[in-house]
């Protein structure tokens, strides 16, 4: 088994994601391989997703968000900042799955991709991760159609398996 390190997100250098973690988050987990990306790891309807770290570039509370008339029903609406208008989609409705109201655990990941930025509904963020490129597998048969095309590969962490989303096919059509 590989060497691991033990990082405490509350003095890491990403502080939007440990500004989110909170109090008792526990220490961070991470693979020591020779070539491992950080990763932000996040849930929605109960699957356990990633997108690089380098995309994101917040994990915030959903906070308000302006609807906007006639937008395809994963497009929540929009955010204004400044000298910004930033799209809100719903990943559960993006994925088919049925919405539910944002509770306390849901949290918006404010990602860039190319030239586009989105804010990402899920249901949980609460960790950060390495995974190391050989743990990622391309998608295989057993990933429903419906959700394929915006899965980049399949990671294996342990017991448990992550999807890695794909954000230029998340982001088409916003």
């Amino acid at each position: 088994m590989p060497p691991v390190l033990i990082l405490d997100l509350a003095s890491s250098w990403m502080p939007a994601v440990a500004g989110e973690l909170g109090p008792g988050a526990g220490p961070l987990v991470m693979n020591n391989s020779s070539y491992a990306e950080p990763f932000v790891l996040f849930e929605v309807a109960g699957n356990t997703c990633g997108v690089r770290s380098r995309n994101v570039q917040s994990v915030e509370s959903p906070g308000n968000v302006t609807a906007i008339p006639n937008a395809v029903p994963f497009v929540e609406g929009i955010t204004l900042t400044p000298g910004n208008i930033i799209p809100s989609i719903s990943l559960r409705t993006r994925f088919g799955f049925p919405a539910i109201p944002a509770d306390a655990r849901a949290r918006m990941l404010v990602v860039r991709s190319g030239v586009s930025t989105i804010r990402m509904l899920v249901d949980s963020a609460r960790e950060f991760t390495s995974i190391p490129a050989d743990a990622i597998q391309p998608p295989g048969e057993g990933v429903a159609s419906f959700i394929a095309r915006y899965v980049e590969g399949i990671a294996t962490l342990g017991n448990r398996s992550v999807l890695v989303l794909n954000l230029d096919e998340l982001i088409q059509g916003v």
